[in-house]
């Protein structure tokens, strides 16, 4: 049986979950990674082509003309809250080319109309996304390092500067070149804070809610409002700002309520922080403070191993980890590199842009709360594969749609079901994020989060160059995502379970996992008394 260690002693037996998990869970955990979700997905409005007009010789009343010959363009509906207009269309690009004087739609101001991104120009928005991933994939890493390093709270706080910074000067961008380098800088530090704020809730909720706080849906409610401002302002600067004054504002409430991590403090033998905020835990939870007058950081087995010591990526393959590393790279690659790509497409969705972006915001809301009951009564692995079943089983029958679908159907029930299956791809993710964070002990577990989001944002990078430019190939599109959510289904189901399972505090706990088995009277000794003798309280 592993002894727990003494912030688990603190927050399992002790405090609980009451008042404090609700309130940072609430004021600090919702709120910022829901802006994070803003400063990734800006790019989904940002990519969005809203239609153009060549005004060569151009009759209100009918088709634009070149040198008297008529060009062939598609319409693209652009809902402007009262009416369609039909005007503005995505032509050909042999058309867009001949074209001398080309107006964009001014009603959607996005990077594309900003720069005319389209046609020769149009892999620099796919350009601008993966370099904005390759940020994600060195804050993956980053992000746990600091936070193993420095702390989760303080990693959080110099992120969200940087983001809100960055999202400032980035709407004042003069050229594409310039807010690609924004763009990356947002990557860079808003994976920091995905990476670090997963290990900070881990660490502070208790096993029974950690799951469960996972799968609210802060992520989606950060795209709704994405969704609504986009729609609102209908201009990608204003957006961007936006997004500067949502960052900076998720500091208020980290900065005056947030405490450390205790699990951090403890293996950081940071002894004066650690009773400090186990004070603030137990009052807050309205339970005894006990005296820690005889609670001494004493030097043991776990102590030598914490120690100063310094882990690196190879701990993460040491025996008994290797097979579990190796998956969770795979499934974290292929995860993030269909969601991405799913998120992304938005604008390759038949029908109104920001109808379809913001049915894909909202329509993962009630399957991130039946993740939450699903996640009560149902293992992590079985969780993963019932969701992702569901995608697969979606994936199919939009592909049929779309190949023998008619018009209508086209329009509206692809679209729904595209949707629906990138929520329930996202409610599969949440089953491997939490098990991700459980399957490591403290000592690396920022390191192993931090790797496995490097791997998914190297997924991600790929993500943009799968989103099809050509609606009448969205099919096989829908195919690849079919195929890859059948592959995380099958390496998913080898990752071992870890619901209601203690978090390990070093590699040393897989040690007395492996020891027999204590009699009945001895196990129950140590539940009650699960700190050893020198420093029970």
């Amino acid at each position: 049986m592993t002894s727990q260690g003494k912030a688990e002693y603190i927050l399992e037996d002790v405090a609980g979950c009451g008042p404090f998990q609700i309130i940072f869970f609430f004021s600090v955990v919702f709120v910022i990674k829901s802006s994070v979700a803003y400063n990734i997905l800006f790019m989904a409005f940002g990519n969005y082509n809203p239609g153009w007009r060549c005004l060569d010789n151009h009759n209100t009343s009918g088709p634009a003309t070149v040198n008297g010959t008529e060009l062939e363009t598609t319409t693209v509906d652009v809902f402007n809250g009262t009416n369609e207009i039909k005007d503005y269309v995505v032509g050909k690009c042999e058309n867009y080319r001949k074209c001398v004087n080309v107006e964009f739609n001014p009603r959607s101001s996005t990077i594309v109309t900003e720069w005319g991104l389209v046609c020769d120009k149009a892999w620099i928005v796919s350009l601008i996304i993966s370099i904005q991933m390759v940020g994600m994939t060195t804050g993956a890493y980053l992000g746990g390092f600091l936070s193993d390093a420095i702390g989760r709270k303080k990693t959080v706080g110099l992120s969200l500067v940087m983001i809100s910074a960055s999202h400032f000067a980035s709407s004042f961008s003069v050229s594409w070149i310039m807010l690609i380098f924004f763009r990356f800088l947002i990557g860079l530090f808003a994976s920091s804070i995905l990476v670090t704020m997963f290990l900070y809730m881990s660490e502070v909720m208790t096993r029974k809610w950690r799951a469960v706080t996972i799968s609210v849906p802060m992520w989606y409610v950060g795209c709704t409002v994405l969704a609504f401002v986009a729609w609102l302002a209908k201009d990608w600067r204003r957006v961007d700002q936006v997004g500067a004054a949502y960052s900076a504002f998720c500091l208020i409430p980290l900065i005056f309520f947030a405490p450390e991590s205790l699990r951090w403090l403890e293996v950081k033998k940071k002894r004066k922080e650690f009773i400090s905020v186990s004070r603030k835990i137990l009052k807050l939870n309205k339970k005894a403070v006990p005296s820690f007058d005889n609670w001494n950081f004493v030097v043991g087995e776990k102590d030598k191993e914490v120690g100063d010591k310094k882990y690196n990526v190879c701990d993460l393959f040491r025996k008994g980890y290797k097979m579990i590393t190796v998956c969770i790279l795979l499934l974290q690659f292929t995860f993030c590199m269909v969601y991405y790509a799913l998120s992304f497409g938005a604008k390759s969705l038949y029908g109104d842009f920001y109808f379809n972006f913001f049915v894909m915001s909202i329509i993962p809301i009630p399957f991130n709360f039946l993740s939450m009951f699903v996640l009560r009564v149902m293992s992590r692995r079985w969780h993963s594969l019932l969701f992702l079943a569901v995608t697969a089983m979606l994936c199919i029958i939009s592909i049929l749609i779309l190949q023998f679908g008619d018009k209508a159907a086209k329009d509206f029930g692809s679209s729904i079901l595209i949707s629906v299956a990138k929520s329930t791809l996202d409610v599969a993710w949440v089953g491997l994020y939490a098990r991700n964070a459980e399957l490591y002990p403290t000592v690396v577990r920022g390191l192993g989060v931090g790797v496995g989001s490097m791997a998914a944002r190297i997924g991600a990078i790929f993500a943009p160059f799968l989103i099809p430019k050509d609606k009448s190939v969205l099919y096989i599109f829908m195919i690849i995502m079919a195929a890859a959510t059948v592959v995380c289904g099958v390496i998913s189901a080898k990752l071992p379970e870890t619901k209601d399972k203690i978090l390990k505090e070093t590699f040393s706990d897989d040690q007395e996992d492996e020891s027999p088995h204590q009699s009945d009277e001895s196990s129950s000794h140590a539940k009650s008394s699960p700190l050893p003798e020198a420093t029970r309280l």
